[in-house]
């Protein structure tokens, strides 16, 4: 795990967020910075990270992992609140996510009811 992500994760604690956020929060980073270090062949470092590899990095939950668009989402909302700190804290000079859009969900269609229900109807 990165400096960056230890740092800004106890800044969350020091805010008193929740447990479960800080925990999803360093899970999202960490799954960032695996794939960063993998994709780019550098260390993960909120520097080096510009905003087509966001984009990337979306590119590959949608395609590669299959993943739906409420994690994908997710993910990206804790990269914006990070790169936000990193901002804040003087780490970088440009938020990378400031330009990349979430995933649209596809609304589900009305669920028909069951033919015990319509027999009771």
């Amino acid at each position: 795990m990165s400096q960056e992500i230890n740092q800004f994760i106890d800044d969350l604690k020091r805010q008193e967020a929740a447990v479960k956020t800080v925990a999803s929060y360093l899970s999202d980073l960490n799954c960032f910075a695996r794939w960063f270090a993998g994709s780019m062949g550098e260390e993960f470092a909120a520097a080096n990270v510009t905003p087509i590899d966001i984009r990337d990095y979306r590119s590959h939950l949608q395609t590669v992992q299959g993943a739906k668009p409420a994690t994908i989402n997710r993910r990206l909302a804790a990269l914006r609140r990070f790169f936000g700190w990193a901002v804040g804290a003087g780490v970088i000079s440009e938020n990378p996510t400031s330009l990349v859009k979430g995933v649209q969900s596809v609304p589900l269609g009305p669920k028909s009811p069951e033919r015990r229900e319509v027999d009771r109807l």
